[in-house]
């Protein structure tokens, strides 16, 4: 019968591993996308605001909402003597910010001109 080998889990974690997980918790945001959508129209009705700011706040929120998860999960990860797999959510989370900000950031400064 065919076996397959595994290397055995290490003790300290892997960045790697800490990105997968991060990215699996990111499926749950989906689940989050009605309820952050419904939020956004709430708050700022369609009469009130472009389409594009609109957009904006669903990023912003979306940032936000995954900093919820993914700082609990690297928490947890490192009180279990996993110090690298928090480090793989941390980098997720920080890429995230950075994403969001390096797109934001040209529309925000453009309209306090």
């Amino acid at each position: 019968m065919l076996e397959l080998a595994c290397t055995p889990p290490r003790p300290d974690g892997s960045v790697g591993r800490g990105v997968f997980l991060g990215l699996v918790l990111d499926l749950f945001q989906i689940a989050l996308f009605p309820i952050i959508l419904l939020l956004c129209e709430l708050i700022f009705p369609p009469s009130e605001k472009p389409d594009l700011i609109g957009f904006m706040l669903y990023f912003f929120a979306w940032s936000l909402t995954r900093l919820v998860y993914l700082a609990p999960a690297a928490w947890v990860a490192y009180r279990r003597g996993q110090p690298k797999t928090a480090l793989g959510f941390l980098l997720l989370a920080a890429f995230g910010v950075l994403l969001n900000g390096i797109w934001l950031a040209p529309v925000l400064l453009r309209s306090h001109k």
